[in-house]
């Protein structure tokens, strides 16, 4: 801690001292006077004066001119603190060293010139300065905290190497902040050795250092980093004639290329490899590579692979293909339907691949229990009046997690209805005017979502000429309704499944929806969100404790599923950023300097505020004036301020 002054200039205040030390050498105590009545008779004498001053009552003296420095020193405003960032040539450095970990640091040559930046760091520390070590990724860990140099393990630095997670530079700034503000050397530094991604500035940088820290960039990139990769996995299901199929196409990317290159593209199922296919990579861009369909009937762990480069991380890609990705329908006509009823929706359905859906169709009467033991949803398209044994066997579907989409129309009796809790009524033509339209439809709902966006399609181009009135008519579940308010839709929860009601036909008898754009997506989204389907996760990104590869969890007591794991294709993106422009941005909400530049130093007037040692110097000077003046009164009550009584010890001669 060093003391400065918010006003130096009054420090010329101390020449007044000079004043209390004139005056007690210039007053000096007066001599008799013998009177003689002539001076005629006395010899003539050249006249020759020795005079000899000395400070008298030197208590006095000392507290007056104490007095005067005291009042100086005040209005000069003195303060203690470190005003100066200190230079490493100025005094023991507390050296913070971040090292960045993640896995892009693998890339050829990097981590040995993160390493050899290390050591570096390390030979240079003086006898005096301390070193903390902090490796980072997504977290941060301390190895060493202001230890010595000597106090860094020969191993330790032999053990490190890159890890698999991505970068935050925020998370290394946070814990070398801690570190540095915990410091009481006189300079403090940080270090720190990076690729500088730019993809790891995304994370939290409101960070403070303390005031004067220097900050200093060691960059292990020389030159251009180019890299290919796999980006990411598209995996397309459907219905084969043998079965359940999954189609695998792959995305590759590559940067900083010189030339356009050709790289083998491997498909993998279940660890043996498939399929190979050559892919034409630009010198900078992406391409895709499609793999003939392979079984689905079971679960599938999928790989694809490339020749590894400069990064090995991202040359492969895994993902696990579920068997619950194909929805089992079970499509219920009436007995008297023709074959052209339910073909819309038949048709709709054979389609999908996210999932895929599987149709069985058959007609009402001929349903029995076993059919509905593999079935995740039923649809009845006007199908007619359900017997009681029929009844029974859907509604136990649904109470045990099944799904039911049922479409009322032309066949169906007004009256109650065993999946309903409201009784259907009479048929409400509205072919006279061209039919209803929907004017109302829930795009917060699961269903409709899609069409919030009103460039996915439009909902109210498609015309309802017949529907049935409801009664009484529900407050909940209502996902649409026709523009005279009527329900259109509607979803009710049972058991743990739930039954969607259709208020019209799902083909073209009372409606011309199927013949619209919309009808297919509609019917997808119907159908999963009946079937109560949850899209599994083909991969995630690696944590902390979970690395890449594939594992078998439990999702649930009992229920064993395969995980693929891959590493965060962002940290793929070795596009660098300025390093200064990283630790500027620190820089901004710190009194930190980069790479040398001066420091910002603390604002002197608000540590002086802070302290107001001011305020106690005018006291004690005070009371010091004060000591001063009882003690003068006492040595004379005759003199008035700076006079003395007469002294018998030596003075003046002459």
């Amino acid at each position: 801690m060093s003391l400065a002054f918010l006003v130096p200039a009054f420090l010329a205040g101390a020449l007044a001292i000079g004043l209390p030390i004139w005056v007690h050498l210039r007053n000096r105590p007066k001599t008799d006077t013998v009177e003689f009545p002539s001076l005629m008779f006395i010899e003539r004498i050249p006249y020759r004066a020795v005079q000899r001053q000395q400070l008298r009552h030197r208590l006095l003296f000392a507290m007056r001119c104490l007095a005067i420095l005291l009042l100086v020193l005040a209005f000069a405003r003195p303060f203690f603190g470190d005003s100066v960032a200190t230079s490493a040539g100025r005094g023991a450095r507390e050296v913070v060293v971040l090292l960045d970990r993640s896995w892009s640091m693998g890339y050829e040559g990097h981590w040995d010139a993160a390493m050899d930046a290390v050591r570096t760091e390390l030979a240079d520390l003086g006898g005096g300065d301390r070193v903390t070590l902090i490796a980072f990724d997504e977290g941060a860990e301390v190895l060493i905290e202001s230890g010595a140099a000597a106090a860094v393990p020969d191993g330790l630095l032999a053990g490190l190497q890159p890890g698999h997670l991505a970068t935050s530079y925020g998370a290394a700034i946070r814990a070398a902040a801690r570190v540095l503000d915990a410091s009481t050397l006189p300079a403090r530094e940080l270090v720190l050795v990076s690729d500088f991604q730019r993809t790891g500035k995304q994370s939290e940088l409101e960070v403070r250092l303390p005031e004067g820290t220097a900050m200093r960039p060691v960059n292990v990139v020389q030159g251009a980093t180019p890299n290919a990769g796999i980006a990411a996995l598209n995996l397309t299901r459907s219905a084969g004639e043998a079965g359940p199929e999954l189609a695998v196409s792959a995305r590759l990317t590559r940067q900083a290329g010189t030339e356009a290159l050709t790289v083998p593209a491997r498909l993998l199922v279940d660890g043996e490899e498939v399929q190979r296919r050559p892919a034409l990579l630009p010198a900078a861009g992406a391409a895709r590579v499609d793999f003939d369909p392979v079984p689905a009937d079971v679960d599938r762990r999928i790989e694809v692979q490339i020749d590894p480069d400069a990064l090995a991380g991202d040359d492969v890609f895994r993902a696990v293909a579920s068997q619950g990705e194909t929805l089992r329908v079970l499509l219920l006509d009436n007995p008297t339907s023709g074959g052209d009823d339910s073909l819309y929706v038949a048709r709709a359905l054979s389609v999908g691949t996210r999932p895929a859906f599987e149709v069985d169709r058959q007609v009402l009467r001929d349903l029995r229990l076993a059919d509905l033991a593999d079935t995740d949803l039923v649809i009845l398209n006007d199908a007619g009046d359900l017997d009681t044994g029929t009844a029974t066997a859907l509604g136990d579907f649904v109470e045990s997690g099944g799904g039911v989409v049922l479409g009322v129309a032309e066949l169906a009796s007004a009256g109650a209805h065993p999946l309903l809790p409201f009784e259907v009524g009479p048929i409400v033509d509205r072919s006279g005017d061209l039919g209803a339209t929907l004017g109302f439809v829930d795009t917060a709902h699961p269903v409709f979502e899609a069409y919030r966006n009103p460039e996915a399609g439009d909902l109210s181009g498609a015309r309802f000429y017949r529907y049935r009135s409801i009664a009484p008519e529900p407050s909940e579940g209502v996902l649409a309704r026709f523009d005279d308010s009527s329900p259109a839709v509607l979803s009710i929860a049972r058991g743990e499944g739930r039954v969607i009601l259709w208020n019209s036909s799902l083909d073209t008898f009372w409606t011309d929806l199927p013949l619209q754009p919309i009808f297919v997506p509609v019917m997808h989204e119907l159908v999963k969100y009946g079937a109560g389907y949850r899209e599994a996760d083909a991969w995630f990104d690696a944590t902390a404790s979970r690395a890449p590869g594939f594992y078998r969890e439990e999702e649930e007591p009992g229920i064993v599923a395969d995980r693929a794991v891959n590493l965060a294709r962002a940290e793929a993106d070795l596009t660098a950023m300025d390093p200064e422009e990283l630790l500027a941005s620190v820089a901004w909400n710190s009194g930190a300097a980069i790479d040398g530049e001066e420091a910002a130093t603390p604002d002197p007037t608000a540590i002086e505020a802070g302290q107001s040692l001011w305020w106690y110097l005018v006291v004690v000077a005070m009371i010091m004036l004060l000591a001063e003046t009882a003690l003068s009164n006492r040595l004379s009550s005759r003199a008035s301020w700076g006079s003395a009584e007469p002294d018998t010890s030596p003075g003046t001669e002459r």
